[in-house]
């Protein structure tokens, strides 16, 4: 769908439903979060950090508005996550973008995975917990990116359903 339409039904959704934190919701993400071929070709790949790096190279595949960008560093890898968007982007589908991504690395490795740090651009909201039950770690807001970073351990994470012919495909 084009982002007008997709950015459009995300604020009638928002508008519509009395939970603010809507893009917050971990079952929404697992009904809604999938990415199709783009997510059987991660889960094919031999490590989580691969799989990310094949999110990142066909991201466009899934979505002209959303963009993803890994930026390794000592602690582990970022993943930042931004909207090409009129305006300013719903808060929601920020946080459901990155939230789709943390549960899907959890799905592929088959593990817990926690990320060591969620940080949000916008100002904190009145309650906190939403976003640690969530993200599984505390949230830092009034960040200059939307990003998350998963730990070195994780990111090594041989991934189950590895399958170098899928990968080549």
């Amino acid at each position: 769908f084009p982002t007008t339409v997709t950015t459009r039904l995300w604020e009638l959704a928002v508008a519509a439903s009395p939970r603010q934190n809507l893009g917050l919701d971990r079952q929404l993400c697992d009904r809604y979060g999938g990415m199709h071929l783009v997510g059987y070709a991660m889960m094919a790949c031999p490590t989580l950090l691969e799989g990310l790096r094949m999110l990142q190279r066909y991201m466009a595949v899934l979505s002209e508005a959303t963009a993803l960008e890994l930026r390794e560093d000592s602690a582990g890898c970022w993943v930042y996550m931004g909207l090409h968007a009129e305006g300013e982007p719903l808060r929601q589908r920020l946080e459901f973008g990155l939230l789709t991504v943390l549960m899907m690395c959890t799905w592929f490795t088959r593990t817990n995975v926690r990320p060591l740090a969620v940080e949000m651009t916008y100002p904190p909201p009145a309650d906190l917990s939403p976003y640690r039950a969530a993200f599984l770690t505390d949230v830092t807001f009034g960040c200059a990116a939307n990003r998350m970073l998963i730990g070195h351990d994780d990111l090594q994470r041989p991934l189950p359903a590895h399958d170098p012919a899928v990968v080549a495909l």
